[in-house]
């Protein structure tokens, strides 16, 4: 449940490859500049475009600069359409394909961008922000083409021979490689993104992610406070943060960064569920509650979090609501085994011990090892009278979990009662 971004591409709107320019005039600086709002790239372009209709060189880089800006407003469609006049115009308009190529990817359409992105490498083979978009495609293939992986590292590798000063070639590159398992590498990309760009908060987050994931909290909270020093609005970078501090068992700082994080982005659904876990280890089992509902809201097929609503109801002693979460959470996922057993113990907990005897049957069916099953099925078989069945669970329970003193105090009392060694 935890998120895993792609970045975005540091872009320039600068005409790359193209013939001479036009005089410089205040409309064409904020057409063609980089530093212009969206807003009034968009006036400036639209008037040239008037200006230059029928000057072809010219207006197909008005309209590529229009697309860009069109782009940044999220207007992605008119972005596509003044892009595709560009390319009508000049065919071999590498900037545009590049552009064109941004906004379907945005869209989702990567199919399409991958063929715009490639036509502008074919155009202008030293063009390092194609490749390095391209390759942020193939690294979003990552996950149904195990070729990807490999193809988005040769793009990257590309972008940097090209521009070794491209830190977010450097970043993804990293990203790639942890996705490969090869951290060393991660690891030497993410720092030297950091050492051309130390005001870049990308690099410390996606370090602090990879040791977050190795355990190392101390590490990962340095990075990730580094990065939040640098953009105090980052809501993956305080998700990230407030995973290590839960883990660490620092639970009212962990809540007040996936707070921060969902206040940034409501739709967070990962900084809900893990809010949730540590509202219901504070015993604050109201607000777990509501945090796990609006995970269902958003994901209404994600069996764990039914199962750990179902978990949080039982302990309020809301049974009925319990058993609701938990049918569903096994309907979803039958093969869930913390599910039977939960539930298996909301039914004891009701007296329905053949019906908890099943369900815990079916964990340890799942799971043999699952000593916590072997422990509540014998409770339910002590209670109907089967002393027997109970002290061979107790006993199985105990070999599983030696630590399980609740089992062996049972293994001594029924052993007092009929006698050891049958």
């Amino acid at each position: 449940m935890r998120r895993l971004p792609i970045l975005a591409p540091a872009i320039l709107a600068t005409l790359l490859a193209a013939p001479a320019m036009a005089q410089s005039t205040p409309a064409r600086d904020q057409c063609y500049g980089s530093s212009a709002a969206p807003e009034a790239a968009v006036t400036a372009c639209t008037a040239l475009i008037e200006q230059d209709r029928n000057s072809p060189v010219e207006l197909s880089k008005d309209l590529a600069n229009r697309a860009f800006a069109y782009r940044a407003q999220g207007q992605l469609d008119l972005a596509i359409a003044d892009a595709t006049r560009a390319i009508r115009i000049k065919p071999d308009f590498a900037f545009a394909f590049n552009i064109r190529g941004i906004a379907q990817a945005d869209k989702g359409q990567s199919e399409f961008a991958i063929a715009d992105f490639t036509r502008a490498i074919y155009l202008k083979p030293d063009y390092a922000d194609a490749l390095f978009n391209r390759g942020n495609r193939y690294l979003g293939q990552a996950g149904q083409d195990k070729t990807a992986l490999d193809r988005a590292i040769a793009d990257y590798t590309a972008a940097i021979a090209i521009d070794a000063r491209h830190a977010d070639a450097h970043v993804n590159r990293g990203n790639a490689w942890r996705e490969k398992g090869d951290e060393a590498r991660a690891l030497a990309d993410y720092a030297q993104a950091i050492a051309i760009n130390p005001q870049d908060p990308k690099a410390f987050y996606n370090r602090g992610r990879l040791r977050n994931a190795n355990r190392q909290w101390d590490g990962a909270i340095a990075d990730l406070d580094r990065a939040l020093s640098l953009r105090n609005d980052f809501a993956g970078a305080l998700f990230e943060r407030g995973y290590a501090l839960g883990e660490m068992g620092r639970s009212d700082p962990a809540i007040v960064d996936f707070t921060r994080a969902i206040l940034i982005d409501p739709g967070f659904t990962a900084a809900y569920y893990r809010r949730g876990l540590h509202y219901r280890k504070l015993g604050q089992f109201d607000r777990a509650a509501a945090d796990l509902s609006r995970v269902i809201a958003q994901l209404p097929d994600d069996a764990a979090a039914y199962q750990i609503r179902g978990l949080v109801y039982r302990q309020e002693g809301r049974l009925d609501l319990a058993l609701a979460d938990l049918d569903r959470a096994i309907s979803l996922k039958p093969d869930l085994v913390e599910a039977y057993v939960l539930r298996g113990t909301v039914l004891s907990q009701r007296k329905q011990c053949d019906r908890a005897i099943a369900d815990f049957t079916t964990a340890i069916d799942l799971q043999w090892g699952n000593g916590e099953a072997f422990a509540n099925r014998a409770r339910c078989r002590a209670a109907l009278g089967l002393k027997e069945l109970a002290y061979a669970d107790y006993a199985m329970a105990v070999q599983f979990n030696p630590n399980d003193r609740w089992s062996r105090a049972q293994i001594a009392k029924l052993e007092a009662e009929i006698g050891p060694g049958w």
